[in-house]
């Protein structure tokens, strides 16, 4: 009967968006002080009624406990660089803290099109290029000017960040439509 999600760290803000559940502490978060998640959150629901359940980050899942964490909320698979890796990912191509998105976002597009047809889905997809301090190198990027691009570098670098994860967002979109 009532939805939260708010907060300004990830994980945090996944537990409020998933699970309903505010995380007020102002140290660790939950997922790193207990590890496991004492209630109902909607990946299990979802998996308790037919859901194949996953979640998909270009992160290292330890961080933040995540292996532990995510499974105790109902994620089945979780798929993060340490799959990417194993499954011949270079850690060169990296932009900023891990896999790009464009290489996630197509990642998850060949793993859900081979997800059977006659079963229901819910995957989280964790994106990581557009995230602080925002000075990575996307490579070309066509970003639209406005009054702010060149009054504050900070703001043009998230600038620059928001339109990388827009375009690779909307790459992955356009695969997805297509393959159903």
């Amino acid at each position: 009967t009532h939805f939260y999600a708010n907060n300004r760290q990830t994980v945090k803000g996944e537990q409020a968006l998933l699970c309903s559940a505010i995380d007020y502490r102002g140290d660790a978060p939950y997922a790193v002080k207990h590890g496991n998640f004492n209630g109902r959150c909607l990946p299990e629901i979802l998996d308790q009624n037919g859901f194949e359940t996953y979640w998909y980050h270009g992160y290292t899942k330890e961080f933040f406990n995540r292996k532990e964490y995510h499974h105790s909320i109902g994620f089945e698979h979780i798929y993060a660089k340490e799959e990417f890796i194993a499954d011949g990912y270079d850690e060169n191509q990296d932009i900023g803290w891990g896999v790009p998105d464009k290489q996630l976002f197509s990642t998850v597009l060949n793993k859900l099109e081979n997800h059977p047809k006659d079963k229901p889905f819910f995957a989280q997809v964790l994106t990581l290029t557009n995230n602080q301090p925002f000075d990575w190198n996307y490579g070309e990027l066509n970003v639209p000017d406005n009054d702010y691009s060149e009054a504050d570098p900070i703001y043009s670098n998230y600038q620059r960040g928001i339109n990388y994860t827009d375009a690779a967002l909307g790459e992955f979109w356009d695969g997805f439509i297509k393959s159903s």
